[in-house]
């Protein structure tokens, strides 16, 4: 089974996003540790335009970009679960940063044009 998390909490928007180094809250990793299932990073841009009519009505389009990071893995046997969150939480925002990166390089998107 699948469960989708969004680690900021919330929407956020600008240097508070994940995705530019904002900070990220650790559930995801808690639940990874506690189960043994790994996190797979995913950045999603463009899906701020879906609020909006015109990308729903015939015709209508609206651009998303999606990047996937390689999986994350929970320490088999942590020491102390505090800390291995913590180093887990580490290694996603970096990842959320580093999918950002290589979305914006590789679609020509503007880090201007992202809220």
């Amino acid at each position: 089974d699948i469960v989708g998390i969004f680690p900021e909490g919330e929407v956020k928007r600008g240097l508070e996003a994940a995705i530019r180094g904002g900070p990220i809250k650790a559930g995801a990793c808690l639940i990874s540790l506690r189960t043994g299932a790994p996190i797979l990073p995913v950045v999603m841009l463009g899906t701020e335009k879906l609020n909006h009519v015109p990308p729903w009505i015939p015709f209508g389009r609206a651009h998303v970009w999606i990047n996937f990071g390689p999986l994350i893995y929970p320490p088999h046997d942590p020491p102390r679960r505090r800390v291995a969150r913590q180093v887990m939480a580490r290694e996603l925002s970096q990842q959320f940063q580093n999918l950002y990166r290589e979305l914006c390089d590789a679609c020509g998107i503007d880090d201007a044009s992202v809220p």
